[in-house]
């Protein structure tokens, strides 16, 4: 189940979406938003501008695959829009509520004796039952959005300091910030550090030299810093694989970018604790004597 509260000019609408998948990717996530955005574009056709309010775990809002798809979809259906995380440990909101309401109902219908052996079932009795909005979504929704996904998207620098992604005129191009801002919606907005990023390269548009194929590079990269009189310097340690080479398939623990889709040289970085691997960009390291990930600390 998915489930939110929308928040319009005159109007407050709780919605839940059911689907018999159980992922919570990405491509789930917004197979599963998909129908609530389109029906409220189409009630409210006067909307413009959306802003959605999330927690921000990695695994599902606070990655690359979700800031590209935000981009893609939202910018079809509205003028503009934004993503904004709230710290984590920001406590319980209203889309708690909505749940707390739905696994009630289905409750007390399997205590009166009755059975909800699929998530159809589940979806035909609440929508009967509950004044939340309820949606049905198909497995299928879920792959046609796979399909859509590009095979390379570009890490976003400092992904974890992160509070806000929004549209740009520029489509595969974000504006990130470290703490949400409006500004009347002022594109030229620097506030809190905006800048740009962009999340697939155009090919059409880089020179022959950069379209050629690169070697993909076999070596990890450990950081540690340490301050040597005052000066802070950071020791790179190369692990060269002995032997036959091995094979790349460690997944970035922040943007789940895969190492063997790594056509460009990417520095990586290991965390001392969980021994997890993730993108230098993606970490945006801070002054430390060793690395540890926002998992372990």
């Amino acid at each position: 189940m998915f489930l939110g509260v929308a928040y319009i000019s005159g109007a407050v609408t709780s919605f839940c979406t059911v689907s018999a998948s159980h992922r919570h990717d990405p491509p789930a996530i917004w197979a599963y938003l998909l129908p609530v955005l389109r029906d409220l574009k189409e009630t409210h056709q006067h909307l413009k501008f959306l802003h959605i309010w999330s927690d921000g775990p990695t695994t599902q809002y606070r990655n690359k695959a979700n800031f590209w798809l935000l981009d893609h979809f939202v910018s079809s259906l509205f003028s503009s829009g934004s993503w904004n995380m709230f710290e984590a440990g920001h406590g319980k909101g209203a889309a708690d509520a909505i749940g707390g309401v739905v696994k009630r109902s289905a409750d007390q219908y399997v205590n009166l004796g009755h059975d909800l052996p699929n998530a159809i079932d589940l979806f035909n009795v609440l929508s009967s039952t509950l004044t939340v909005k309820m949606y049905y979504v198909a497995e299928d929704a879920i792959h046609d959005i796979d399909q859509l996904m590009p095979q390379k998207i570009q890490p976003v620098p400092g992904t974890m300091q992160l509070h806000q992604i929004s549209l740009t005129d520029c489509r595969g191009v974000i504006k990130v910030q470290t703490l949400s801002c409006f500004c009347n919606q002022n594109p030229d907005c620097s506030c809190y550090g905006a800048r740009n990023a962009e999340l697939v390269k155009n090919a059409e548009q880089l020179p022959d030299e950069a379209q050629k194929p690169r070697k993909v590079s076999r070596q990890r990269v450990r950081v540690c810093k340490k301050t040597h009189s005052g000066n802070k310097r950071t020791k790179k340690r190369k692990q060269q694989t002995e032997g036959k080479a091995e094979e790349n398939d460690s997944s970035c623990l922040i943007c789940n970018g895969q190492e063997c889709d790594d056509q460009e040289g990417e520095q990586w970085i290991q965390c001392n604790k969980c021994l997890r691997w993730a993108h230098e960009l993606c970490v945006d390291v801070t002054d430390s004597q060793f690395f540890f990930c926002d998992f372990c600390v």
